[in-house]
């Protein structure tokens, strides 16, 4: 579409034939120099395509297939690693990373990589390079780091916490990632660093041990997140908003708050175990 004040007027349409019904469009990126990637859930399998425009004619190249599976319900996410070169993130029995270079409406591959894990969050970092957050083999909660070189994508892992975890959120700070989970019935935030492709695990902090509790980002900055870690619909605990920062590779408990403190009024509820504050708890709100 070419837009001049209030007139739109349509160029030259391009369309592609898929290999099976489409059912999401997931992602769509622009790549420096050559135009634009899109990624794609079909019958059948995972797809990206290159797109281009040139004065109003738009192009579109051929199909990549990723090696993820369509039918389970994860998007395949798109990053651009500069070069003309993007990486794809989506999931089958494994976390499966693809690098292609792009060039024009051609995607070449390179080499790929994968991670033994469960449906995970992924962030691209300020060195360029992805973090993400997912739960292995061995069943712990993971960090792990994806570079390129070259055409090669590879991986860097180191466990952060406990087993079975289930994450809600990941938000970048710098070279670093913070992100919640749940473990059994508890609420952790970690982070995991990128050291020049390596992965630095943190040390986690865990709240609010034994009611089913769920940490929720509410609201973030450059260097911190503000978190609020909720107890299950069936308990009558009280929970907490946390603002949460980095010491180096762990994270740090900045300042934080109970809620519904009320329900400590009849004695009937016993605050849960608080240890490593950095600041004074205020309890209860105003």
């Amino acid at each position: 579409l070419t837009i001049t004040g209030t007139s739109i007027v349509p160029g030259t349409a391009a369309t592609a034939t898929l290999g099976g019904t489409l059912t999401f469009f997931d992602d769509l990126i622009a790549v420096a120099g050559q135009g634009w990637v899109t990624s794609y859930r079909r019958n059948g399998g995972c797809g990206l395509r290159a797109l281009t425009i040139t004065g109003t004619a738009a192009a579109v190249g051929a199909e990549s297939l990723t090696g993820g599976d369509a039918t389970l319900g994860y998007p395949t996410v798109l990053f651009d690693m500069t070069g003309g070169k993007v990486v794809s993130v989506d999931y089958s029995t494994l976390i499966n990373i693809q690098l292609r270079t792009v060039t024009g409406t051609t995607l070449t591959a390179g080499t790929g990589a994968t991670l033994v894990g469960t449906p995970m969050v992924v962030r691209q970092l300020a060195s360029g390079r992805l973090a993400i957050a997912h739960t292995p083999a061995s069943n712990l909660a993971t960090g792990s780091i994806v570079s390129v070189a070259g055409t090669v994508a590879s991986t860097s892992s180191a466990a952060t916490g406990p087993s079975s975890a289930n994450f809600t959120f990941g938000h970048v700070v710098g070279n670093q990632m913070l992100f919640g989970y749940v473990a059994g019935n508890s609420a952790y935030i970690d982070a995991v660093t990128d050291n020049a492709g390596t992965a630095v695990a943190g040390t986690q902090i865990t709240r609010l041990s034994g009611t089913a509790f769920t940490p929720y980002l509410i609201g973030a900055d450059a260097t911190s997140v503000t978190v609020l870690v909720q107890p299950g619909a069936a308990t009558s605990a009280t929970g907490y908003i946390l603002r949460i920062g980095l010491n180096g590779n762990n994270p740090r408990v900045l300042a934080g708050r109970y809620v519904n403190a009320d329900l400590f009024a009849d004695g009937g509820v016993t605050k849960p175990n608080i240890t490593a504050l950095n600041t004074v708890f205020k309890d209860p709100l105003p």
